[in-house]
């Protein structure tokens, strides 16, 4: 199952109940501390957190995430955006941390982290994450919980990723990129409207808006590039994850299973169930042909500026 909530709707707990988050986790790490301290004992114990990675929406990064778990399935787990990291990184403090501070955001995310990397498999080692688009605004978080862990940040082309959006939806109307228009728009879309010339982000078009959406993201990303940040232009997907980004994250080469691995989840659509699983067909040629005037205008005005830096930007774990 690709997303973390098809997990969920086949897991078969439809009686959920609520605990004490810090109490749990305080718990769990005294007991894998005195399973650590046994020679009898090898679980439950705590899965190498590798890697986690960041997107633009609609980019390429479910086939991120699916290759981390395909690389090795017995030893990898991957959560692709699971529900519990998102709330720790922005719904539990509040939007600018107005009900706790970003410190206490970031202990809940190590908390939650934990508690979702516990295993009873003795063969499981490593844990990734994919988290929503969203939470490209909240990287800072992130960081501050996992300086050391390594984190990707999926992006497209502009006008490709926002052609992406209007597939199912040409006027914009129900797109993802639009969807807080219709409510209070974030403050940093206000800002960017106000930074591109209009008084209010009301003044935007619906193609300006989904670029200003996609912008808020991105521009966090590249706000917040640093040692271990590792920006994946999708068109140097799937060949670049086994070619230099998980050799590096690593810290050796591939096996020759390894990349067969990721070489056959790659030829799959990433987001198949159903009718729409089967094999994957790259369209950013269509999508480019596609594409009408206002989508070109305000993926330039709005988005070209972070998708080139992103590009140029050099990462420092993949040079080492």
């Amino acid at each position: 199952v690709p997303m973390f909530r098809d997990i969920v709707a086949h897991s078969g707990c439809d009686d959920p109940f609520e605990v004490d988050l810090k109490k749990i986790a305080y718990l769990a790490r005294q007991r894998d501390q005195q399973v650590q301290e046994s020679d009898d004992e090898q679980v439950p114990k705590v899965l190498n957190f590798t890697a986690a990675a960041f997107h633009e929406s609609r980019c390429g990064s479910t086939l991120v995430a699916n290759s981390m778990i395909a690389m090795d399935p017995a030893k990898h787990r991957a959560y692709s955006e699971s529900a519990p990291p998102i709330s720790a990184m922005k719904n539990v403090c509040g939007e600018s941390f107005s009900l706790c501070s970003q410190e206490q955001a970031a202990r809940i995310l190590q908390d939650t982290i934990y508690l979702m990397s516990r295993t009873d498999d003795p063969q499981e080692e490593r844990v990734f994450f994919k988290f929503q688009s969203i939470t490209s605004t909240s990287i800072p978080t992130f960081q501050m919980a996992f300086p050391q862990v390594p984190w990707m940040y999926v992006y497209r082309d502009p006008v490709q990723v926002m052609m992406s959006h209007v597939k199912d939806d040409p006027q914009l109307k129900r797109a993802i990129c639009t969807r807080s228009m219709h409510g209070r728009p974030p403050r940093a879309i206000q800002a960017i409207a106000q930074r591109h010339g209009r008084n209010d982000s009301r003044e935007l078009k619906r193609a300006e808006y989904c670029a200003s959406h996609l912008a808020m993201l991105t521009e966090s990303a590249v706000n917040n590039l640093n040692d271990m940040a590792i920006p994946i232009n999708y068109d140097r997907l799937p060949s670049i994850l086994w070619e230099e980004v998980m050799p590096k994250i690593f810290g050796r080469p591939l096996t020759t299973t390894e990349i067969e691995n990721l070489e056959e989840i790659s030829q799959q659509y990433s987001k198949g169930r159903g009718n729409k699983a089967g094999e994957f067909k790259g369209d950013s040629e269509q999508k480019e042909h596609a594409a009408s005037n206002d989508i070109r205008e305000a993926a330039k005005e709005f988005l070209q500026e972070s998708f080139d830096a992103l590009n140029k930007f050099k990462p420092k774990i993949l040079m080492d």
